[in-house]
Protein backbone atom coordinates (compact mmCIF):
# COMPACT_ATOMS: atom_id res chain seq x y z
CA UNK A 1 0.00 0.00 0.00
CA UNK A 2 1.13 3.61 -0.95
CA UNK A 3 1.65 6.39 1.73
CA UNK A 4 -0.83 9.06 0.83
CA UNK A 5 0.44 12.27 -0.92
CA UNK A 6 0.58 14.41 2.27
CA UNK A 7 2.82 11.95 4.24
CA UNK A 8 6.32 13.63 2.31
CA UNK A 9 4.56 16.75 2.52
CA UNK A 10 4.51 16.82 6.43
CA UNK A 11 8.18 16.16 6.34
CA UNK A 12 9.46 19.16 3.74
CA UNK A 13 7.06 21.22 5.79
CA UNK A 14 9.50 20.20 9.08
CA UNK A 15 12.49 20.68 7.03
CA UNK A 16 10.89 23.90 6.07
CA UNK A 17 10.14 25.17 10.15
CA UNK A 18 14.01 24.15 10.51
CA UNK A 19 15.15 26.57 7.74
CA UNK A 20 12.58 29.05 9.10
CA UNK A 21 13.43 28.97 12.34
CA UNK A 22 17.39 28.90 12.06
CA UNK A 23 16.87 31.70 9.87
CA UNK A 24 14.49 33.50 12.18
CA UNK A 25 17.46 32.97 14.93
CA UNK A 26 19.90 34.43 12.59
CA UNK A 27 18.73 37.88 11.75
CA UNK A 28 20.98 39.95 13.88
CA UNK A 29 23.85 37.63 11.88
CA UNK A 30 22.43 38.77 8.90
CA UNK A 31 22.23 42.41 9.75
CA UNK A 32 25.66 42.33 11.19
CA UNK A 33 24.43 43.57 14.57
CA UNK A 34 25.26 40.31 16.43
CA UNK A 35 28.14 40.20 18.26
CA UNK A 36 30.89 39.05 15.63
CA UNK A 37 33.78 37.25 16.78
CA UNK A 38 36.66 36.28 14.88
CA UNK A 39 36.88 32.67 14.69
CA UNK A 40 38.07 30.62 17.67
CA UNK A 41 37.52 27.03 17.26
CA UNK A 42 38.15 26.24 21.05
CA UNK A 43 35.18 28.21 22.01
CA UNK A 44 31.95 26.88 20.19
CA UNK A 45 29.56 29.65 20.99
CA UNK A 46 31.86 31.65 18.33
CA UNK A 47 31.43 29.72 16.16
CA UNK A 48 27.22 29.78 16.34
CA UNK A 49 25.99 31.96 13.35
CA UNK A 50 27.54 29.18 11.17
CA UNK A 51 26.14 26.79 13.20
CA UNK A 52 22.62 27.97 12.69
CA UNK A 53 23.32 28.54 8.30
CA UNK A 54 24.16 25.10 8.53
CA UNK A 55 21.42 24.02 10.85
CA UNK A 56 19.22 26.37 8.02
CA UNK A 57 21.15 24.12 5.16
CA UNK A 58 19.97 20.93 7.10
CA UNK A 59 16.35 21.85 7.42
CA UNK A 60 16.17 23.24 3.33
CA UNK A 61 18.22 20.17 2.27
CA UNK A 62 15.80 17.86 3.56
CA UNK A 63 12.59 19.90 2.80
CA UNK A 64 13.79 19.91 -0.84
CA UNK A 65 14.40 15.87 -0.92
CA UNK A 66 10.74 15.52 0.30
CA UNK A 67 9.62 17.80 -2.23
CA UNK A 68 10.92 15.90 -4.92
CA UNK A 69 8.73 12.86 -3.03
CA UNK A 70 5.62 14.92 -2.72
CA UNK A 71 6.46 16.22 -6.56
CA UNK A 72 6.78 12.07 -7.20
CA UNK A 73 3.09 11.10 -5.80
CA UNK A 74 1.74 13.99 -6.59
CA UNK A 75 2.39 13.28 -10.25
CA UNK A 76 1.00 9.46 -9.97
CA UNK A 77 -1.83 10.37 -8.13
CA UNK A 78 -2.81 12.93 -10.90
CA UNK A 79 -1.72 10.63 -13.88
CA UNK A 80 -3.78 7.47 -12.13
CA UNK A 81 -6.64 9.72 -12.06
CA UNK A 82 -6.15 10.87 -15.69
CA UNK A 83 -6.35 7.50 -16.93
CA UNK A 84 -9.56 7.29 -15.17
CA UNK A 85 -9.07 4.03 -13.60
CA UNK A 86 -7.77 2.24 -16.96
CA UNK A 87 -4.56 0.31 -15.73
CA UNK A 88 -3.28 -0.25 -19.01
CA UNK A 89 -3.02 3.55 -19.02
CA UNK A 90 -1.65 4.34 -16.04
CA UNK A 91 2.37 4.32 -14.92
CA UNK A 92 3.53 2.11 -11.92
CA UNK A 93 4.82 4.14 -9.14
CA UNK A 94 8.39 3.13 -9.84
CA UNK A 95 7.89 4.17 -13.65
CA UNK A 96 6.84 7.63 -12.37
CA UNK A 97 10.18 8.18 -9.29
CA UNK A 98 12.72 6.16 -11.59
CA UNK A 99 11.61 6.49 -14.65
CA UNK A 100 10.58 9.45 -16.66
CA UNK A 101 6.70 8.91 -17.08
CA UNK A 102 6.07 12.11 -15.51
CA UNK A 103 7.88 13.96 -17.94
CA UNK A 104 8.04 17.62 -17.24
CA UNK A 105 4.29 17.23 -15.88
CA UNK A 106 3.23 17.26 -12.79
CA UNK A 107 6.34 19.42 -10.62
CA UNK A 108 8.20 15.88 -11.31
CA UNK A 109 11.05 17.52 -13.16
CA UNK A 110 11.13 20.43 -10.72
CA UNK A 111 11.24 18.38 -7.57
CA UNK A 112 14.58 16.01 -9.10
CA UNK A 113 15.91 19.54 -10.02
CA UNK A 114 15.07 21.13 -6.70
CA UNK A 115 16.53 18.23 -5.15
CA UNK A 116 19.75 17.75 -7.64
CA UNK A 117 20.73 21.12 -7.54
CA UNK A 118 20.80 21.46 -3.97
CA UNK A 119 23.17 18.38 -4.13
CA UNK A 120 24.98 19.94 -6.59
CA UNK A 121 25.56 23.10 -4.95
CA UNK A 122 26.03 21.61 -1.13
CA UNK A 123 29.47 20.70 -1.39
CA UNK A 124 30.89 23.99 -2.71
CA UNK A 125 28.81 25.78 -0.56
CA UNK A 126 29.57 23.98 2.88
CA UNK A 127 32.82 23.89 2.39
CA UNK A 128 33.26 27.47 1.41
CA UNK A 129 31.05 28.70 4.44
CA UNK A 130 33.64 26.84 7.35
CA UNK A 131 36.87 27.63 5.49
CA UNK A 132 35.47 31.23 5.42
CA UNK A 133 34.04 31.12 8.47
CA UNK A 134 36.83 29.55 10.65
CA UNK A 135 40.03 30.94 9.06
CA UNK A 136 38.99 34.21 8.07
CA UNK A 137 35.15 35.85 9.67
CA UNK A 138 32.31 34.30 11.06
CA UNK A 139 30.18 37.08 10.62
CA UNK A 140 30.86 37.65 6.90
CA UNK A 141 30.30 33.85 6.29
CA UNK A 142 26.99 33.95 8.27
CA UNK A 143 25.57 36.77 5.73
CA UNK A 144 26.68 34.70 2.92
CA UNK A 145 25.85 31.87 3.93
CA UNK A 146 22.27 32.93 4.47
CA UNK A 147 22.13 34.61 1.00
CA UNK A 148 22.98 31.66 -0.25
CA UNK A 149 20.17 29.69 1.54
CA UNK A 150 17.68 32.60 0.54
CA UNK A 151 18.49 32.50 -2.66
CA UNK A 152 18.32 28.81 -3.12
CA UNK A 153 14.73 28.58 -0.90
CA UNK A 154 13.21 30.48 -4.37
CA UNK A 155 14.50 28.03 -6.78
CA UNK A 156 11.86 25.65 -6.95
CA UNK A 157 9.28 28.84 -7.69
CA UNK A 158 11.62 30.51 -10.13
CA UNK A 159 12.57 26.87 -11.63
CA UNK A 160 8.19 26.53 -12.70
CA UNK A 161 9.00 29.82 -14.34
CA UNK A 162 12.03 29.29 -16.33
CA UNK A 163 14.73 31.23 -17.84
CA UNK A 164 15.88 34.15 -17.16
CA UNK A 165 13.44 34.05 -13.90
CA UNK A 166 15.94 30.59 -13.19
CA UNK A 167 18.78 32.57 -12.79
CA UNK A 168 17.84 35.09 -10.06
CA UNK A 169 18.89 31.59 -7.51
CA UNK A 170 21.80 30.52 -9.09
CA UNK A 171 23.85 33.34 -10.51
CA UNK A 172 23.61 35.01 -6.60
CA UNK A 173 24.73 31.29 -5.22
CA UNK A 174 27.83 30.96 -7.31
CA UNK A 175 28.67 34.82 -6.45
CA UNK A 176 28.29 33.69 -2.33
CA UNK A 177 30.09 30.83 -2.90
CA UNK A 178 32.81 32.82 -5.08
CA UNK A 179 32.87 35.89 -2.11
CA UNK A 180 33.26 33.15 0.44
CA UNK A 181 36.33 31.96 -1.10
CA UNK A 182 37.79 34.97 -2.57
CA UNK A 183 39.94 35.64 0.33
CA UNK A 184 41.75 31.99 0.02
CA UNK A 185 42.90 33.10 -4.04
CA UNK A 186 45.67 35.16 -3.37
CA UNK A 187 46.94 32.80 -0.61
CA UNK A 188 46.70 30.04 -3.48
CA UNK A 189 47.89 31.43 -6.15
Amino acid sequence: KMLPPWFPAMFSASGFLLFGSSLFLSIKDIRGLGNVVKPNLSDLASLSPLLRVTFGWFGLYYAFLFFQSWSKFFAFNAMKKESKGDSSKSPSFGQVKYGAAAGTKYFALNGDRTAGNMMEQSIPFLVALWMHGTMIDVGSAAQLGWAWLLTRAIYPIVFHYGLPWLLASTVPGYVCISLLMQPFFAFAF
